[in-house]
């Protein structure tokens, strides 16, 4: 009969198949830059919802560094698609087709390295003209 509360309901010994608390890390290692993306890209698309948007020049842009740059927030949005898109066909591609998926990946990162710098194209002038 086991010992063990471990043992005997979860069937398992500890160092056996189950890290201790202080082993577990806060993402998998089987985590990829693809997952990354695509999970960053769909949680800023839903803070981006929950913006008050405001009307200019015909279009819907949100409040706050976008407030009169209704192109630069199409582009924002552009970007993240495309980072988006990239990434989960670069998860959906991995096995059978690594090239393709090494060059969908390519594509998931240069889209959210623009998308970053759309951003900070933004919000760098009025920090640094504010010094």
């Amino acid at each position: 009969m086991p010992k063990r509360f471990n043992e005997a309901i979860l069937g398992y010994k500890w160092g056996t198949q189950h890290p201790g608390w202080a082993e577990m890390e806060v993402l998998p290692s089987s985590w990829r830059v693809e997952e990354l993306i695509s999970a960053a890209a769909f949680l800023i698309v839903f803070a981006i919802q929950k913006l008050p948007y405001e009307q200019r020049n015909g279009r819907s842009v949100p409040g706050g560094i976008f407030k009169d740059k209704s192109s630069f927030f199409h582009a924002f949005l552009l970007a993240l698609n495309f980072g988006f898109t990239g990434a989960v066909i670069s998860i959906s591609l991995r096995k059978k087709h690594p090239k393709a998926s090494r060059y969908c990946r390519h594509l998931a990162l240069a889209s959210m390295i623009v998308a970053g710098g759309v951003v900070m194209w933004l919000r760098l002038p009025s920090v640094v003209f504010s010094l």
